[in-house]
């Protein structure tokens, strides 16, 4: 069982990577559909070469090796041609690809053995092509979760809201291209680890490993060895998460001046002895060695760091917190990541919390003004338009119902009631006498209309 977290910043970081994790499970589970479809299109290639021919006792070899000389179809060349075209993304790949399977030697030579390998081959760069797009998903929302929540978590305990640079895609791409371990990136390692598997494959599937089964059991034997392929990619995706978890919270301690950081193992039976002497260890950030005293230690670490204040850093961070009069900027205790990430990291709040369906401003029923307002006509005398006006050709711009972030929506939250995603901000048109007023006000359904503004006039 493991241990409790001792602190505050433990226990807020042991959330956050079990977030990550639950992420990433769903991440796997994709990975292992689509190795899944794979084996069955694999299969599906076996299948057709070996049907009609096929026994339950499997084919001598010198009957597979006839089949398997014979030279295949046309139809077969032009399925091979399309399935490059509409499976295959990267279009360096893509290319070099059509290139081989478009010289005139292949389209004529090609027999029923060099068709099945190279399906095999296609359909593991199909699968290493998915894989990439699918892993990078996941490392590029680890990489802002990670960051912006390491930035709230010290921003709610501190109090104070200090400015912080955002994470940009230029410094996302470094740590993606990064050859962190082993002189490769994480797309690199996907694409050998592809090539390790279809070179096992290639050696397996020959006349002579297939002989003498059935079909049946060559797919059993397909599948567990697509398998191994299985158990290769979701350990390197667990342990590229937890490098991209760990090195982005490095990232967030330099940008707020950090300068140390504790290191928290995940003590329980499956924790390795190598872990569990690093457990709350002190560590510089600029000394930081991933496999040494920063996680991952190993593939498929568990492990991650909290950071570690000092008076100089926090009288630093309070440094940062002004606003434009010299007041300090506070983070209430009880705002949560949403309430924070609304105001502070307006991307990430879009991401997750925002439907992408919703329009960016939405037209609405017509609307009464709740209190007069004054405005100054051209002789510079006060007039007022009345309570009770009606406000025609409304439209919320920002605030619930659209997708548009109402970035204010806290303050009025917090001083009248409801959620921050309730409230909205509104617009519309209002007549006085001789004007027609462009007028702008904030609204919740339930907690009413609140600092009606005119913004512009036109004469009727």
């Amino acid at each position: 069982m493991a241990r409790e977290p001792i602190d505050y910043w433990e226990k807020r970081q042991t959330e956050l990577m079990k977030r990550i994790e639950k992420g990433t499970e769903k991440t796997i589970d994709s990975l292992i559909k689509a190795y899944e479809q794979a084996t069955k299109d694999i299969n599906k290639e076996i299948s057709r070469i070996f049907k009609n021919y096929a026994k339950d006792s499997g084919l001598s070899k010198d009957t597979l090796i006839r089949l398997l000389n014979r030279k295949e179809s046309e139809m077969h060349y032009k399925n091979l041609l399309e399935v490059i075209n509409n499976n295959i993304t990267d279009e360096r790949l893509k290319k070099k690809l059509l290139a081989k399977y478009n010289a005139p030697a292949y389209s004529y030579r090609i027999s029923r053995y060099e068709a099945l390998q190279q399906n095999i081959d296609l359909e593991l760069k199909k699968l290493a092509n998915l894989e990439q797009q699918i892993t990078e998903i996941r490392y590029v929302d680890t990489i802002n979760e990670t960051y912006y929540r390491n930035i709230f978590n010290v921003q709610q305990n501190l109090g104070y809201a200090f400015s912080f640079n955002k994470i940009d895609t230029k410094t996302i791409n470094l740590l993606l291209n990064e050859n962190w371990i082993d002189n490769a990136n994480f797309s690199q390692r996907i694409w050998n680890n592809s090539e390790k598997l279809g070179e096992y494959l290639r050696t397996q599937l020959t006349a002579s490993s297939m002989s003498g089964k059935s079909i049946q059991k060559i797919a059993q034997e397909l599948a567990d060895y697509m398998n191994v392929g299985i158990y290769n990619a979701t350990r390197l995706v667990r342990t590229e998460v937890n490098h991209f978890a760990n090195e982005t919270e490095m990232l967030s301690y330099e940008e707020l001046d950090i300068e140390k950081y504790r290191f928290i193992a995940t003590l329980d039976n499956r924790t390795c002895e190598h872990c569990a002497e690093l457990d709350n260890k002190v560590f510089k950030v600029k000394d930081r060695k991933p496999g040494k005293n920063c996680p991952p230690i190993h593939s498929n670490d568990r492990c991650t760091t909290v950071a570690e204040f000092d008076d100089d850093v926090i009288d630093g961070l309070q440094r940062r917190v002004r606003d434009e009069n010299g007041k300090p900027i506070l983070v209430p205790q009880d705002m949560n990541y949403k309430e924070w990430s609304m105001q502070y990291a307006p991307e990430q709040y879009k991401k997750y919390y925002i439907n992408p369906n919703l329009p960016k401003t939405k037209s609405t029923k017509d609307s009464i003004l709740d209190k007069q307002l004054g405005f100054y006509n051209e002789a510079n005398n006060l007039n007022f338009i009345p309570k009770s006006s009606i406000i025609t050709n409304v439209h919320i711009i920002a605030g619930n119902g659209t997708q548009t972030i109402f970035r204010s929506s806290n303050k009025y939250a917090r001083k009248y009631g409801g959620q921050a995603e309730e409230w909205m901000k509104k617009v519309g048109k209002i007549k006085s006498d001789k004007y027609i007023f462009d007028v702008h006000w904030v609204e919740h359904d339930k907690y009413g209309k609140y600092d009606f503004k005119l913004k512009g006039k036109t004469l009727k």
